[in-house]
């Protein structure tokens, strides 16, 4: 982690460090070993969101039984990778009761419903309404064109699953869908994406997921923003430990900034009645979105 800090670094460190910053740990970080550790570490510095799908693999113990979903979290394949992740599952599993996290500083999430989520009390009433639009979007962005209305209205999973000839729900799908739409939906400090990288990836899943939906979705190159951002992101690698693991190598980190600018305009006119709207209408929420992604230092 190259980060040599010459007087005029250490004055733009010490003002972007002040700059209100919030992240969605994506289920590739929260859920790979010592994911537990990382994001509360993370969440000592700053507020740390879970996206729907990081409670839905804890709770559903089916997940711990799929080849894909444990290699892909448990960090490796066959039986060390199923263990690795059923250990991570079970450490989330304890700590949301022993750890009482539903009351912990700076660790929220959002459920199907109010009543389900872990939520700032200053947050604003529509967050969940942009989320489910959002992701509603994205699941409509990733249909083939040939597959328009389904009578009208949009349909979800069943209907979807049709159009693109999927036989089973894809859970790495739809955790990718929530952290890319809770992110979106999110209001007021600049919201950061982590996610974590095998060794052999060139660039995080979101990515690709976001490539398919047509939005467009850069790697940031070095220059002044990376280096704002950088410099934004030093104070809560180093207070959390991270900043350990990712300088020996045996963490790989990045980083995304997500804007989607049409929703803000859709709550405005009040069309986020994503369940009435047609796909085409739907789809709209994610036109003129766009991302930003780097390895994080």
């Amino acid at each position: 982690m190259h980060m040599a800090l010459n007087a005029r670094d250490a004055a733009a460190f010490g003002s972007w460090a002040l700059v209100p910053m919030r992240c969605v740990v994506d289920v590739s970080f929260s859920l790979r070993p010592s994911g537990l550790f990382w994001t509360l570490n993370l969440a000592d510095s700053m507020p740390v969101w879970l996206p729907q799908g990081h409670w839905t693999l804890v709770e559903d113990k089916t997940y711990a039984r799929q080849e894909r979903v444990t290699q892909r979290l448990g960090g490796t394949p066959g039986a060390a990778g199923a263990s690795a992740f059923q250990n991570s599952i079970e450490e989330w599993a304890t700590a949301r009761s022993g750890l009482r996290l539903e009351g912990r500083p700076n660790v929220f999430w959002t459920g199907d419903s109010w009543t389900e989520s872990v939520i700032p009390k200053d947050d604003d009433q529509g967050l969940i309404e942009r989320r489910d639009a959002l992701a509603a979007a994205l699941d409509a962005r990733l249909m083939p064109p040939d597959c328009t209305d389904l009578g009208g209205v949009l349909a979800e999973a069943d209907a979807i699953n049709l159009c693109t000839a999927s036989t089973a729900p894809d859970i790495l799908a739809d955790c990718a869908r929530d952290a890319l739409a809770l992110a979106a939906a999110l209001r007021g400090p600049q919201t950061v994406i982590l996610s974590a990288l095998d060794q052999e990836e060139t660039r995080p899943e979101l990515v690709e997921w976001l490539d398919c939906a047509g939005v467009c979705c850069k790697r940031l190159e070095e220059g002044a923003v990376r280096d704002a951002l950088r410099w934004q992101l030093a104070p809560a690698l180093i207070r959390s430990g991270l900043a350990v693991p990712i300088g020996t190598g045996q963490l790989r980190l990045t980083a995304m900034l997500l804007v989607a600018p049409r929703v803000v305009k859709a709550a405005l006119d009040d069309s986020l009645d994503w369940g009435a709207a047609s796909a085409s209408e739907v789809r709209q929420f994610w036109d003129d979105a766009s991302a930003i992604w780097w390895e994080v230092p």
